[in-house]
Formats: structure tokens, sequence, C-alpha cells
């Protein structure tokens, strides 16, 4: 099965259309093996889980009461001139108003809801940036809700400006030497996969062997130097170093999550010291800010976090991730692109 059948099966039967059993069963085996129909599924299920629109309370005060300042406004009369005198005199209207009274709650319940028809609008644009396009709607919606302007939105404006600009030219920017200088998490990386360190252990699994070496100070005195990689066959996923003075470290391999599949952050540079961040492997020239030309936005990972793949390619081959993501993500808010791997 190719993956339009397989979305368009999904998304029907997520519709509530009847499916044979069989063809949803084919499609649901299909998303197991493609990473692009897994994200696909996974959208509609988080699409459920979205919250309904509803107006900020801020907004529809804000247009009520404008509403009611318009209502009682004096209303300008036309006048009407005498053909005979020619002179003017005000057109008389009953009550000096445009509208009558009683049309005034109409036109508030109208106008709120059309408010909340608006607001919904830009709730919805703000979860297809969830989906993995844009993010700049959910900062229209913020800007909705709340009804002011910052005095130094300009000046922030021309540091982003100038911040993008350096990025683009491969430089860090003046302002971000806080970020730049936060050391990294303790990582090592072996046979061109990077681990984060997991703790220490006081004598090596039953099981493990010796499978090469890496270079790492181990945050020890010193030069960094060539360290014993042990692995245990029953945890693919760990490695373990000998320090000096004889103890076992253990190190988890770093992956995040897209559909069903784990990828890896994997790179060919060499990471000898503790806090030092991993980078793009060597292949690919440093990206812009949105990517470009190396590389172009296809979608987002189970955390919601942007992915980005080379002009033309998918995601079966890997997935780049930009740099600033949060402290949390298994990038830990590394300042530069990073690259990941299907896990085997």
């Amino acid at each position: 099965m190719d993956c339009l059948s397989a979305t368009e099966i999904i998304s029907a039967a997520h519709d509530g259309t009847p499916v044979d059993p069989g063809v949803l069963a084919d499609a649901r085996a299909h998303c197991e093996t493609c990473p692009e129909c897994a994200a696909f599924a996974e959208t509609l299920l988080r699409m459920e889980q979205v919250a309904p629109p509803r107006a900020p309370i801020p907004l529809v005060e804000g247009i009520i009461e404008t509403t009611r300042a318009e209502a009682g406004a004096p209303v300008p009369r036309p006048v009407e001139q005498d053909t005979a005198s020619g002179s003017t005199a005000p057109l008389q209207r009953p009550g000096g108003r445009l509208l009558p009274s009683w049309w005034q709650p109409r036109m508030t319940a109208f106008v709120s809801a059309a408010a909340v028809v608006l607001v919904g609008v830009v709730a919805s644009l703000a979860l297809i940036g969830q989906a993995g396009l844009t993010g700049s709607e959910a900062d229209l919606e913020q800007s909705l809700e709340s009804f002011t302007i910052d005095a130094t939105a300009a000046d922030d404006a021309g540091d982003r400006g100038a911040e993008e600009s350096a990025l683009e030219a491969g430089e860090a920017p003046a302002d971000s030497a806080t970020s730049t200088a936060t050391p990294a998490p303790p990582y090592v990386v072996w046979d061109g996969t990077v681990y984060v360190y997991a703790g220490e252990l006081l004598e090596a699994p039953s099981e493990a062997t010796t499978m090469g070496v890496t270079v790492s100070d181990l945050d020890e005195p010193g030069r960094p130097r060539e360290r014993p990689v042990v692995t245990d066959p029953d945890d693919q996923a760990t490695i373990f170093l000998r320090t000096a003075d004889g103890g076992l470290m253990s190190f988890k391999r770093v992956v995040r999550a897209l559909g069903l599949r784990e990828y890896a952050l994997v790179t060919d540079q060499a990471i000898p010291t503790f806090g030092t961040w991993p980078r793009l492997p060597s292949r690919f020239e440093t990206p812009g800010t949105d990517g470009s030309p190396v590389f172009t936005l296809i979608g987002f990972d189970d955390r919601n976090v942007d992915v980005y793949v080379p002009p033309g390619g998918d995601m079966s081959d890997g997935f780049a991730v930009a740099p600033g993501t949060p402290s949390d993500d298994p990038a830990a808010g590394n300042p530069h692109w990073t690259w990941w791997e299907p896990v085997p």
C-alpha cells in the first residue's frame, strides 16, 4: 500500500466513514514502517485533543464597550435645503438616533458572535502551526488577547533582525553570548552516535564486552584521552566508560521520537570534553535561521518540534532540528543545528 492510499484510509476511518477492517489494518501496518504516514496519523489524534476555540474575555469586552460607546454617540443629522428661500435646516429624525434603542442589544450580541468566529479562525491557524507549518499565527492570537503594544517591540525586532543576519552568515549573534556560553550536558560520542551521562556503576554488567575506544576527558583533570567503550548486548542504548580511578560511567544514547520510530543524535565531529555541544555532521553547511538553503521544513516530531530535511529528501534518512529547543528537549537547548538518524 502506498502513502496516498494509507493516509486516505486512515483519514476516512478517523472521520467515521465505514472502512473495511482488513484494508484499515493494512493502512495501519503501512504507518508502522513509514515515518511520514505515522506522523500524519499522530497528527489526526492530536487534533482531537485541541480545546475548542473561544474568544478571549478582553477581546469580547473591548468590542462590547466600543459598540456601546458608538451606539450612544450623537449622529450628525443630514440637512435639507429649502428650495424657496435657499436656506438649510437639519433633517429631523425621531429620537436623534441612527438605530432604535431596541437594536443595541442585538447589535452587541452580533458583534460578540463575530468576535468568537474571528478568534476561532486565529485558533485554527495556531493549530495548523502546531501541526508543523508555522508558529507565527500563535503570536497573532496572543496579540489579540493582550490588546497592548510593547513600546520596545521595534527595538526587539531590530535585535532579532541582526541576530538572524549573523546566524545566516554562520556567526554567533552579539547578544547570544550567554546562550552559546551555556555548557552542554556531559556528552560523549562513539561510532558517530551521541550519548549523555546517566550515572556511575560499581561494576560492569556480566555480559558486557569492550567494543572500541572513544576520546573524552570525562570531566577529569588533564587532557582528553582514549577511553575503552564497554557495551552490554542486553542494552544497546547504553555504553560504559572507565574513569582514571577504575570507576565505570554509564551513558545513554540521545534519542527523540517521531511517530513509531526513535531517532538518535549523530555527528562526525569529536566531543573531547564535557560541556561541548554536538554539531551537524560535516557534510552539511551551516543553515540559515529557516533552514535554507540546506534544509526545508517537513513536519514535526512527537514533541511538536519542527523537523527539517534536505530539499527533496524525506525523514527515512534522518532529519535536522533547529537551535534553541527547550532545555527539557532531547537536544537540551543546543544553540546549533543537530542531525538525527533512525535507530537501527
